[in-house]
């Protein structure tokens, strides 16, 4: 990521837990217990981490912008059919818009 920004490359995406590199928070054995629509970030160099909990947990890396600079919200529909408003990095929007738009 950070080869990428220093080439002028702008990059977000998901990563697998096992990834070398990532944050202590990921690492520990204690794992985290972060309620639906919290999240965590780190920051090392040009290169950022967030880790969100959706219905499971999801990790980021990206070095396009700050994660919690960036803040919004996305609407999850409830067992119940109510909808709920959760928090999130914006990077989250960001990479389901990259998955949506058609090749």
């Amino acid at each position: 990521m950070s080869y990428l920004y220093a080439n002028g490359i702008h990059a977000t995406g998901t990563v697998r837990r096992q990834r070398a590199d990532l944050p202590k928070i990921v690492k520990s054995k204690r794992k985290l217990k972060l309620k639906k629509g919290e999240y965590k970030w780190r920051v090392k160099g040009d290169v950022a981490f967030a880790i969100w909990q959706d219905t499971k947990e999801v990790l980021f890396l990206t070095n396009g912008f700050h994660p919690k600079v960036n803040e919004t919200s996305v609407t999850r529909t409830q067992k119940d059919g109510t909808k709920a408003e959760h928090r999130c990095p914006a990077l989250v929007l960001l990479e389901r818009e990259d998955k949506e738009l058609p090749s």
